[in-house]
């Protein structure tokens, strides 16, 4: 259903291109993050029911990623 809605709005999926390591500062983003969705939560406890999460991404403690299951939906050709 999802990708049909996206497909109606002429979005097509794109894979990802690596282009840079994470840096200090992406940790910091990372708790920011973290603290205001606990935030959210705690002012609404269904909080992440009304979030949506158009894809599964799988992660691995080695810093492995694999980009063949990894996806944008985009308009415009980012290429």
């Amino acid at each position: 259903m999802i990708v049909r809605s996206l497909r109606k709005k002429k979005h097509h999926p794109y894979h990802i291109t690596l282009t840079q390591a994470l840096t200090p500062n992406d940790m910091r983003q990372r708790v920011l993050f973290c603290q205001w969705a606990r935030q959210m939560i705690a002012h609404d406890a269904d909080f992440f029911k009304y979030v949506l999460f158009s894809d599964e991404s799988t992660f691995k403690n080695t810093g492995e990623l694999n980009t063949h299951n990894c996806h944008y939906w985009s308009d415009v050709n980012p290429y």
